[in-house]
């Protein structure tokens, strides 16, 4: 009995592991893709979606980092 709970107790940490990085991933591309379109292609003239992607991108990694306090 011992060694199932401690198996489930090992796979639901693995879960929240993988749910937690899925979770991230999608809020970054969100802000990313949000950040392009309603921002930096609007404000920044001669601006390219690629020149925007890794602006918005160091952008909200950035934001993410003081949000935490990193």
């Amino acid at each position: 009995m011992n060694n199932i709970s401690n198996f489930l107790m090992v796979v639901s940490l693995i879960t929240m592991m993988f749910s937690t990085q899925i979770s991230y991933s999608a809020m970054l591309d969100v802000c990313i893709e949000h950040c392009v379109v309603n921002k930096c292609l609007k404000e920044v003239k001669h601006a390219t979606p690629y020149i925007c992607h890794y602006a918005c991108k160091r952008r909200c990694l950035q934001s993410e980092k003081n949000f935490h306090g990193v």
